[in-house]
């Protein structure tokens, strides 16, 4: 179903553009800006719209919760484990693991 917004379009020749009746398309109806390939440039240029800065956003390590992640992980490291560390893993995973 197709949703007209009483607003006025500054590209006539548009198909979405109904005149006196409104305009239907994603800009109106969503926020979204002009997207019809043909009047992209134009409509941009005529309402002065301008892209938003890009949102930087920060990376965040997680660690890993549950006992098959953490697993995974040693498993992923570069170091070889020795026998006394795997066993010191295991002791320290069943500690966790009762709490």
């Amino acid at each position: 179903m197709l949703r007209y917004k009483d607003t006025r379009c500054p590209i006539l020749a548009c198909s979405a553009n109904k005149g006196e009746r409104g305009c239907f398309c994603g800009f109106l109806i969503y926020g979204w800006p002009c997207d019809n390939p043909h009047y992209r440039r134009r409509w941009r240029e005529e309402t002065g719209y301008q892209e938003p800065e890009p949102v930087e956003i920060e990376q965040v390590s997680v660690k890993p919760h549950s006992l098959t992640a953490r697993v995974a992980a040693a498993q992923r490291s570069v170091e070889p484990m020795t026998v006394e560390q795997a066993r010191q893993m295991v002791l320290q995973l069943e500690v966790d693991g009762d709490s």
